[in-house]
């Protein structure tokens, strides 16, 4: 899978190819049982990045496996079951917009995706499954709404 670029204003955002049983978000602290100090934020109104130029440390850290940027982006390589290269962002926003450019992972049950999230575990995610690379879905999942409840928004073809 490749992210030749990305723009982005998320909640938290996570870039990611797994393997769908064995990929999980956590958090560091769910302000829904605890108090939790405050999150940073993204220090500007804009950000955008070209992982064709290389990585950004300073917003980006990988969370899970490993990633490689050559002239085609980002690269997120699962070399046996159970890996689930990650990348996360290194902030926080409020509101605002997300758009990104990738090509999903072309493997049968592979999953690339990309997730907004909270420290409470709330998301919103765009997931393409391998084998059907012209497909997405778009899924809200709310767990202040009721625990292990996701809605399914909907499904597109290119």
């Amino acid at each position: 899978m490749h992210f030749p670029s990305v723009s982005v204003l998320p909640l938290s955002l996570i870039l990611s190819a797994a393997i769908p049983a064995l990929a999980q978000t956590s958090t560091s602290c769910d302000p829904t049982k605890k108090s939790c100090p405050a999150d940073t934020a993204l220090s500007s109104s804009t950000y955008t990045h070209d992982f064709t130029k290389g990585a950004d440390d300073d917003n980006w850290k990988v969370t899970a496996g490993d990633i490689s940027y050559t002239s085609k982006g980002a690269e997120f390589t699962i070399n046996k079951a159970g890996d689930a290269p990650t990348i996360q962002s290194q902030w926080y926003i409020f509101f605002g917009s997300v758009s990104f450019i990738m090509t999903a992972a072309p493997g049968t049950g592979v999953v690339s995706s990309a997730i907004l999230e909270s420290d409470d575990l709330d998301e919103i995610d765009w997931e393409w499954l391998g084998g059907e690379p012209a497909n997405v879905q778009s899924k809200l999942l709310s767990l202040s709404i009721s625990p292990n409840t996701g809605y399914l928004c909907g499904r597109g073809e290119r």
